[in-house]
Protein backbone atom coordinates (compact mmCIF):
# COMPACT_ATOMS: atom_id res chain seq x y z
CA UNK A 1 0.00 0.00 0.00
CA UNK A 2 2.63 2.22 0.99
CA UNK A 3 4.77 1.36 -2.04
CA UNK A 4 1.72 1.75 -4.79
CA UNK A 5 1.40 5.57 -2.85
CA UNK A 6 4.61 6.45 -3.04
CA UNK A 7 4.72 5.75 -7.00
CA UNK A 8 1.44 7.79 -7.43
CA UNK A 9 3.03 10.41 -5.09
CA UNK A 10 5.98 10.20 -7.63
CA UNK A 11 4.02 10.29 -11.09
CA UNK A 12 1.53 13.31 -9.99
CA UNK A 13 4.89 15.12 -8.77
CA UNK A 14 6.59 14.28 -12.15
CA UNK A 15 2.96 15.15 -14.19
CA UNK A 16 3.00 18.62 -12.06
CA UNK A 17 6.71 19.14 -13.48
CA UNK A 18 5.78 18.61 -16.70
CA UNK A 19 2.93 21.03 -16.87
CA UNK A 20 5.05 23.58 -15.41
CA UNK A 21 7.54 22.95 -17.95
CA UNK A 22 4.37 23.28 -20.41
CA UNK A 23 3.43 26.71 -18.82
CA UNK A 24 7.19 28.11 -19.35
CA UNK A 25 7.64 26.93 -22.93
CA UNK A 26 4.48 28.92 -23.62
CA UNK A 27 4.70 31.66 -22.36
CA UNK A 28 8.11 31.48 -23.13
CA UNK A 29 7.28 31.32 -27.02
CA UNK A 30 4.12 34.07 -26.40
CA UNK A 31 6.37 36.75 -25.08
Amino acid sequence: MLDADKQSTRLVNELKQNYVMLLCNRSAITL
